[in-house]
């Protein structure tokens, strides 16, 4: 099974400014695996590798596109930002996960240092990520929530991309992947950050976060959901949709395998952006 993220070429930044937003995205090829710091380099100068391996005391995935965001900022100052490095600071805020592929991925990184500090469950990558909030803006719980069924109705696609952050198969014992999308359209936008963790034979898990907000709002709608079950208990609900256990390896039955998945957390919030 081949990683599907590492086709990101490089591409000029997106840019889309509408009424009080500016929206900007940039894709570039992942970060290399190893050091390209010039022998001068000093701390300012240092390598995406560099700056990724000492900000984290585990082994960093396969695919890191270190450079990729997508940055969406209201002329008031709010901004919500989406990185690779901010996503991966809330690895090991879940529950922990510790199965037989460990000791595989484990081995597959001998050149890694300070495993006896990495815990159980950071193989998996799984993350609590929601986006970056910048600014003095503190969101609220709410009980609004995202219209799914008015973002169908039929808009003009004004701006829409797809940015990778990261990637890794555990050394053939699965898939993760966390990417974020943007939509935007003539009433407002939308933000879907999705990471899909399988580890093979053993779980899968969702981890979604929706952003949402129209033009004439003075605030955004953000809701997370984390979803997972064990290969052994998802079998028999992906049956109960016409699917097999094919569908968990194939990167265009996500969604629906998303759709099936129960949910075991979730957070709805509402945020200021004036």
């Amino acid at each position: 099974f081949k990683l599907t993220m590492a086709a990101q070429t490089q591409t000029a930044p997106g840019l889309l400014e509408i009424g009080s937003w500016k929206i900007a995205s940039h894709k570039t090829h992942m970060m290399e695996s190893r050091c390209t710091c010039p022998p001068d380099a000093d701390a300012h100068a240092q390598c995406a590798y560099c700056r990724f391996s000492k900000a984290f005391d585990f082994p960093l995935p396969e695919e890191v596109f270190a450079a990729n965001n997508l940055v969406l900022q209201h002329r008031s100052g709010f901004k919500l930002e989406f990185s690779a490095m901010d996503a991966l600071k809330h690895v090991g805020e879940c529950e922990p996960l510790c199965v037989a592929g460990a000791a595989d991925w484990l081995a597959a990184r001998p050149q890694t240092q300070s495993l006896s500090r990495m815990t159980p469950y950071d193989w998996t990558f799984t993350t609590s990520y929601k986006g970056s909030v910048l600014g003095h803006h503190k969101p609220e719980t709410t009980e609004q929530r995202i219209d799914l069924e008015s973002l169908k109705a039929q808009e003009k696609i004004l701006f829409y991309d797809d940015v990778h952050l990261f990637a890794d198969d555990y050394h053939d014992n699965g898939l993760c992947q966390t990417h974020v999308r943007v939509r935007v359209m003539p009433s407002g936008f939308f933000v879907l950050l999705r990471q899909f963790v399988r580890v093979d034979r053993v779980i899968v898990r969702v981890r979604d976060t929706r952003i949402h907000h129209r033009f004439e709002w003075d605030y955004v709608l953000r809701e997370y959901s984390a979803k997972e079950a064990s290969v052994a208990d998802i079998v028999p609900l992906l049956a109960a949709h016409h699917l097999d256990e094919r569908a968990l390896f194939q990167t265009d039955k996500i969604t629906m395998v998303a759709d099936i998945l129960p949910i075991v957390a979730e957070r709805h919030e509402k945020i200021s952006c004036v």
